[in-house]
């Protein structure tokens, strides 16, 4: 079951090492319905469940929700 997200949106951070340098970073946030992500959801005895991200150049990462996860859901 493939579920996409209702809505994107950018972000920027930014983060120093010890030494004073700095890195910025980009990225995106998405939003589901939450109706969606329950009947993914329901597919797993844990009700864990895998993310995928496909990005640019075919690059692909993987992540897999765990139950420690859901208190971090919003």
């Amino acid at each position: 079951m493939v579920v996409q997200p209702v809505d994107t949106r950018p972000f920027e951070m930014g983060a120093r090492n010890v030494l004073g340098q700095g890195s910025a970073y980009t990225g995106l946030v998405a939003t589901f319905r939450l109706a969606a992500l329950e009947q993914i959801r329901a597919l797993d005895k844990n009700r864990e469940f895998l993310v995928i991200v496909i990005a640019t150049a075919q690059r692909e990462r993987e992540f897999k929700i765990k139950a420690k996860h859901f208190p971090e859901l919003r």
